[in-house]
């Protein structure tokens, strides 16, 4: 019974020392195969393409925020100044009267709607004069409202958006704002330059490595145009 739990024994301790072991050869091979310089793309190289990208995006937001424009507000859209002053008068004079001599109710709506109209700045019908009257926050007694009208006209009548020129890529390094953008498009163009993005781009592309390109000439034999393209001649 003793010589049994002796060789036991023995083969625990063997069996834990062989997995120390073996994990110590694995981490030690892991360590050198991670130090090792891997051959790839070069730095340069990468550093470009990343810029490219960067400034690409940087185009497709301009052209997006040209295009998509933020939705109006639908309190703008129905008049929300208007709905409430005419509630104020007409529907406070079937009782104790117009609420229009309380000042407290009045501020409350016009502060309210000055505030949250700001807020649609790049609406489209906050960019077109006279579509939606975003400056209408005053209680009215009046009960017409076109907003919503005005609005349906001028999506019919713009069509296909403009103001998205097409760029180059030699255009997208040199970073110049193109000509025929929108209102939309260039201020997002401007921040992107101001940022330096196209500015990196360019620098980028300015640091590539030139590749060396051979001298031929037609008196050339087959032999040397190997040799001058660094080649060895059979």
């Amino acid at each position: 019974m003793n010589k049994t739990v002796a060789v036991a024994a023995k083969f625990s301790v063997k069996k834990i020392l062989f997995s120390c072991m073996s994990m110590a050869c694995a981490l030690f091979i892991s360590a050198a195969a991670h130090a090792q310089v891997v051959e790839g793309c070069s730095p340069a190289v990468l550093d470009a393409m990343q810029k490219k990208a960067q400034a690409r995006v940087a185009y497709d937001v301009a052209v997006t925020e040209q295009v998509v424009v933020k939705p109006d507000s639908v309190l703008a859209m129905t008049c929300f100044g208007k709905a409430a002053g005419v509630s104020a008068e007409r529907g406070g004079n079937l009782f104790s009267g117009s609420f229009f001599g309380n000042t407290n109710f009045a501020s409350v709506i016009t502060d309210a709607l000055s505030a949250f109209f700001s807020q649609f700045a790049d609406a489209e019908g906050f960019d077109t004069p006279g579509v939606v009257d975003y400056a209408a926050t005053n209680l009215e007694d009046d009960a017409d409202c076109p907003g919503i009208e005005n609005l349906w006209e001028r999506i019919k009548e713009k069509g296909v958006a403009g103001g998205v020129p097409y760029l180059t890529m030699a255009e997208l390094i040199a970073g110049a704002a193109p000509g025929g953008s929108g209102a939309r498009f260039t201020a997002n163009w401007d921040t992107a330059n101001a940022d330096g993005i196209f500015q990196q781009l360019n620098d980028a592309i300015a640091a590539l490595p030139v590749a060396a390109i051979p001298v031929f000439n037609n008196n050339m034999t087959f032999c040397q145009v190997l040799q001058a393209a660094g080649a060895t001649c059979p």
